[in-house]
């Protein structure tokens, strides 16, 4: 006889045997009318289940064997439901920003575009709104981890209008959103090594006959600048980032390291290497303080980050089987 726990939790994790069958005056028979009938039902439809075997409790069976059989597909539905809980991915978006005010620490940078025309103010809000409306649980900012209680002193002025919103990417996408959201403060993940020497690589090519790396570098890496300026110009915010989050512009950016800097250094020397796995550290580490800031309640995680790092951060979560990666065009289209 089959389990009849199966039948509404489609695990083992409940293990009760149960063969019966009843006739018409409430006594055991054989073949065993009541069980065939919850045969008959679809598995794993607990409700439906029960109501078969409240019906046919009316009319054939006695009140105790109703109690028994409800309590087993009561625990059965509780069983399911927990497995379900426990094998349940949360959903995490990552989303590849530019610097709305370009970085003095990136080696290459966007050009810098107006913020407080109308028509930028409204795009921005719109970005928010659709940012906001993926109802994340968790925003998760490019801030240094370690400085979580100076963020949450930040959002908290902001919150009370004594903070006036700066123009980057992290007040004014990841600020606003968590306010319209009601959450207490954005997450802060960010990880710096502390070096990131591209001089030590550009003076060990200029030096060692791989100026010809260097200079297709910097050649790709200005490329795809020029790519990136001429979008911001002529798309909106939106589609701009829609755009930076594409597979074609990720592998751009990412390529500047697997294709050019790993090749750079001889014989017993990987500076170009070195810096490549200083760059994949950091976002590792990034990675980490993700997870490091999971909460058992979260079913939704919005990250907002430097395009460069997310195609590191795209593969570790894809292959992480508690996450699944919702694409940037689904919330953002």
């Amino acid at each position: 006889m089959k389990c009849v726990s199966c039948l509404a939790a489609q695990n083992s994790a409940c293990q009760v045997w149960v063969q019966l069958g009843f006739n018409q005056g409430g006594s055991f028979s054989d073949p065993p009318t009541l069980t065939s009938a919850i045969l008959r039902s679809k598995a794993g439809n607990t409700l439906q289940n029960l109501y078969i075997i409240k019906e046919m409790t009316n009319t054939n069976l006695n009140r105790k064997i109703y109690l028994f059989l409800s309590t087993i597909f009561l625990m059965c539905f509780l069983v399911s439901s927990t497995y379900a809980q426990q094998n349940r991915k949360i959903q995490i978006v990552l989303l590849g920003t530019f610097h709305l005010t370009p970085s003095d620490q990136d080696l290459y940078k966007n050009k810098k575009i107006d913020l407080h025309s109308p028509a930028k103010k409204q795009e921005i809000q719109e970005i928010v709104n659709r940012l906001a409306a993926f109802n994340p649980s968790q925003i998760c900012l490019e801030y240094p981890m370690e400085d979580q209680l100076e963020m949450d002193s930040i959002y908290s002025a902001y919150k009370i209008g004594k903070y006036q919103l700066a123009d980057n990417e992290r007040d004014l996408f990841g600020f606003q959103a968590v306010k319209k959201l009601g959450l207490k403060s954005p997450t802060c993940i960010n990880y710096s090594l502390g070096k990131f020497d591209a001089d030590t690589v550009r003076n060990f090519a200029m030096q060692n006959s791989q100026k010809n790396i260097f200079d297709s570098f910097q050649t790709a890496a200005q490329d795809f600048l020029n790519e990136m300026d001429d979008n911001l110009e002529a798309l909106t915010l939106r589609n701009f980032l829609l755009y930076c989050n594409t597979d074609d512009a990720l592998q751009k950016n990412l390529r500047l390291y697997t294709k050019y800097f790993a090749k750079i250094g001889e014989d017993s020397n990987y500076v170009g290497a070195d810096l490549v796995a200083d760059w994949y550290s950091t976002n590792i580490h990034i990675y980490t303080n993700i997870l490091r800031s999971v909460k058992p309640t979260d079913k939704r995680i919005l990250v907002l980050f430097g395009q460069g790092h997310i195609p590191i951060l795209k593969h570790l979560f894809e292959n992480n089987p508690d996450f699944e990666v919702i694409e940037v065009k689904e919330i953002l289209k």
